[in-house]
């Protein structure tokens, strides 16, 4: 089994020279990774855009000292009081960055989808084809309790054609899930573990992908 881990993305600790419109980049701090893709800049912001619910972004260096900036994608607006769903996420996942394989960009959204509990996306670098690969499915009962996770947060990771990744809640405890899905929607599988794993899962990979993603 070929595992791959991104290895295009570094930080970029100039980012604050680039002023955002009003509210699109405000959890997108100048810590955060941006993946290079030639001469362009993609990642998410986790709010804003026209409905406030993040965008996939690209800044383009073209080495003349400006940067041009475009929107990629801008999550749809939310309906409903609780809880709030939509068909393709929201407050995508700013922190972790997106996953990179040939010419398509893979990441999380925490809210939104068509049960609340967010979504693993597909897009185009070029903005084009965004696709849906999952939307979490509904908890119940006072555990929040689901069969898939709720909430995914953390990077992505790509094994042959399935990508992995955590959800903080659902499950069947409640306590969050490691869960897998294949690049094209299918195959969705989730390994029930409790929180506290979680959230040593993600800092080992958050510290895997730091060591490689840093500058040479």
């Amino acid at each position: 089994m070929a595992w791959v881990l991104p290895s295009c993305i570094v930080h970029w600790p100039s980012l604050e020279c680039f002023s955002f419109s009003h509210y699109q980049q405000r959890r997108s701090s100048s810590r955060g990774r941006i993946d290079f893709i030639g001469q362009h800049a993609v990642r998410t912001a986790e709010y804003g855009g026209s409905s406030g619910n993040g965008t996939v972004f690209a800044l383009s260096t073209n080495g003349t000292g400006g940067m041009g900036f475009t929107t990629l994608y801008t999550f749809t607006a939310l309906f409903g009081p609780h809880p709030q769903t939509n068909s393709d996420g929201a407050c995508p996942s700013a922190g972790s960055g997106l996953f990179l394989s040939g010419n398509t960009l893979y990441g999380t959204a925490e809210n939104g989808g068509s049960s609340g509990n967010g979504t693993v996306f597909a897009i185009n670098i070029d903005g084009s084809g965004f696709a849906n690969l999952h939307s979490f499915t509904a908890t119940a009962g006072s555990a929040s309790t689901n069969i898939d996770g709720a909430n995914p947060y953390g990077g992505l990771i790509l094994s042959d054609n399935t990508l992995y990744g955590t959800a903080e809640n659902g499950g069947s405890s409640g306590n969050g899930t490691v869960f897998s899905v294949n690049t094209d929607g299918t195959g969705l599988l989730r390994c029930i573990i409790s929180q506290r794993v979680v959230l040593i899962l993600l800092a080992v990979l958050q510290t895997a992908m730091e060591l490689i993603r840093q500058p040479d």
